[in-house]
């Protein structure tokens, strides 16, 4: 159960940093981590974190697609 509460709360707090200014620090951070992990595409992985927070968004504001 405590778990499952530490989940719920990591997860609210990524998507809220997804929303907020904070995002491009943290997306710029796990560019850098995957290209240092030899991720030959640091672009490709800009587009699928850019990808993640645009869904991310899309259902938090209730606008995801059907």
């Amino acid at each position: 159960m405590v778990l499952a509460q530490v989940g719920a709360i990591t997860i609210m707090a990524a998507m809220a940093a997804m929303a907020a200014s904070a995002w491009q620090a943290a997306r710029a951070g796990a560019v850098r981590l995957f290209r240092r992990c030899g991720s030959a595409e640091p672009a490709a992985t800009e587009d699928q974190l850019n990808g993640g927070a645009a869904l991310v968004t899309r259902a938090w504001t209730g606008n995801a697609p059907a």
